[in-house]
């Protein structure tokens, strides 16, 4: 994985995208080495779609675009935060 927040579906998916979110499904080449892994996965959690935190830890899963719409509004908080300090 690289940098930034990964969102990764079970399905590939269209929609919105977010700067510093990487957008993929578990048939990605990014991801490969750990599809059999990642199918696991989401069939033990029984969920469409995973968002990834930059330090590696899972931020929420459920449906990709409520994901994104969350990790949009978070990171805003964060911004406007930084900005009156």
């Amino acid at each position: 994985m690289g940098a930034g927040a990964w969102l990764i579906s079970r399905r590939r998916s269209e929609g919105a995208t977010h700067r510093g979110v990487t957008r993929v499904d578990v048939d990605d080449p990014l991801l490969s080495g750990f599809r059999d892994a990642l199918e696991a996965w989401f069939d033990t959690a029984a969920v469409p779609a995973v968002l990834v935190r930059p330090d590696r830890v899972i931020f929420d899963t459920g449906v990709a675009e409520e994901l994104l719409a969350s990790w949009q509004r978070l990171t805003l908080r964060l911004h406007e935060r930084e900005c009156a300090l």
